[in-house]
């Protein structure tokens, strides 16, 4: 086994704008784009060519940003299509599409869904991008199952509360990603 180097490593840009604490940052499927959420309510965009801010979404009902999941489907038509999935401290899951000649998102063609009770915000979400299906979690122990339907995302199902357990990511595994892994904290009650 090799020894990593430190010195492989090296600094490229600081990625300024945020007015409050980061919470979620992720990358589109191609790596050209990446996304940073914050505290602040705003999702600031960044090319990763040259690090310049190409875009901020934002959108009040948001409240603060607390997790971001890029979505990569299928529409009706067999086109691909590029969907920022951003989840929210009062419980909203906001779908941005990305316009199809370019790489902005169009906040004017997004969709919200209270997906959980106000104020139980997403604290977690993963995407299958094998079976079109998102998995949400809330900051109160909810899990819940989407499949995704172009900008549409149709409950497959629940499971109710799970007292005195936070989870703070979520993952597919297994054969045809039919697991789900939750890690977790727990608040020591």
């Amino acid at each position: 086994m090799s020894t990593l180097q430190i010195n492989q490593y090296r600094f490229h840009s600081d990625l300024k704008g945020s007015k409050g604490p980061i919470s979620s940052v992720v990358f589109n499927r191609d790596a050209t784009l990446v996304f940073i959420g914050s505290d602040d309510g705003h999702v600031r965009v960044y090319s990763t060519s040259d690090f310049s801010r190409v875009q901020t979404l934002h959108e009040p009902a948001w409240g603060k940003v607390t997790a971001l999941t890029c979505i990569d489907s299928e529409s009706a038509a067999g086109d691909r299509v590029g969907t920022l999935c951003v989840g929210s401290i009062r419980g909203l899951v906001s779908l941005v599409p990305q316009a199809k000649h370019n790489s902005w998102f169009t906040q004017r063609s997004s969709k919200s869904i209270e997906v959980f009770k106000f104020n139980d915000s997403v604290a977690a979400q993963v995407y299958d991008a094998a079976n079109q299906r998102i998995a949400i979690a809330s900051h109160g122990g909810v899990l819940k199952l989407f499949s995704v339907d172009g900008a549409d995302l149709i409950e497959l199902w629940t499971i109710a509360d799970a007292p005195g357990v936070i989870p703070i990511s979520l993952a597919f595994f297994g054969g045809g990603n039919q697991s789900l892994l939750i890690h977790k904290l727990e608040n020591g009650e």
